[in-house]
C-alpha cells in the first residue's frame, strides 16, 4: 500500500506541476484491479514542454525530481509496467502493477 502511495503521489505531483503551467486545466484518474492486477490511468493537461529524450523504441521521458524511487524504477520494483505519452498538450500515464494473492 505504502508503494501504491508513493507511485500514485509522484504522478499527481507531476500532474499538479503540469497543470499550474497549463492554459486548459484538465485532470482525469481511474483506478481498476481486475484479475490480480491494478491498473492506473492519469489524463491531464500540460504546456507541451515535456522532459523527454526520443530513443529508437520510442520516446523516453524523465522526472524533474530524480531519484530510483521516481519515475519507472518504484514501477519495475513490482514487475509492473509504466507507459507514458505525451500529445499536444495532453501527457498520459499508465501504470500496470501485479497485486500480491
Amino acid at each position: 500500500v505504502f508503494d501504491l502511495a508513493v507511485i500514485l503521489g509522484n504522478l499527481l505531483d507531476n500532474a499538479v506541476e503540469g497543470l499550474e503551467k497549463s492554459v486548459d486545466k484538465r485532470l482525469s484518474l481511474s483506478l481498476t484491479a481486475d484479475r490480480g492486477m491494478l491498473f492506473l490511468n492519469l489524463v491531464n493537461s500540460y504546456d507541451g514542454a515535456a522532459l523527454r529524450t526520443e530513443r529508437p523504441d520510442g520516446p523516453e521521458y524523465r522526472s524533474r525530481k530524480g531519484g530510483p524511487e521516481h519515475g519507472p524504477g518504484a514501477v519495475e520494483r513490482y514487475h509492473g509496467e509504466l507507459r507514458l505519452d505525451s500529445a499536444g498538450t495532453v501527457f498520459t500515464a499508465e501504470v500496470m502493477l501485479y497485486l500480491e494473492p
